[in-house]
């Protein structure tokens, strides 16, 4: 379990060196404000940060021989493979029909009791947040191709 721990924050840490770069390169916001890669920046910045602590800490772990494929990882991979689905159908169903779906999906998946508070909250939260990135933030979230 110690190399894959070392090789997950290895990689994490590729990651935001890439997001760090990525987003040093988005132009910058006139008269000296924070542009548009500040926050990724520093989301990066912080990631490589906890990502080292992680390493040091994994570094001076014992080797364990612990099984990596367990039914408790299992659920795990699960999870990002919805996740993943999410990410591949959003341009295609838009973001409020793919992230009711989603929201709705995840729920499910995390045995959330009921069959109408899944559907209430999917509703809300994906109302909420589309509320905010279109009315206050003015982001252009994806349409879809169905709408």
């Amino acid at each position: 379990m110690k190399r894959v721990s070392i090789g997950i924050t290895l990689f994490f840490m590729a990651m935001a060196v890439g997001v760090f770069a990525m987003a040093s390169t988005f132009p910058g916001a006139a008269g000296g404000a924070m542009g548009p890669g500040f926050f990724p920046m520093v989301i990066a910045g912080i990631v490589f940060f906890l990502c080292v602590l992680l390493l040091f800490s994994s570094w001076n772990q014992k080797d364990s021989s612990g099984a990596f494929f367990t039914k408790t990882n299992s659920l795990v991979f699960l999870a990002v493979l919805i996740t993943a689905g999410y990410v591949a159908v959003i341009r295609f169903l838009g973001f409020p029909l793919a992230t009711f779906l989603y929201l709705f999906c995840m729920m499910k998946f995390l045995n959330v009791k009921g069959k109408i508070f899944p559907v209430i909250i999917s509703a809300c939260t994906t109302g909420i947040i589309y509320a905010v990135f279109t009315m206050f933030l003015s982001v252009l979230l994806p349409r879809g191709m169905i709408f």
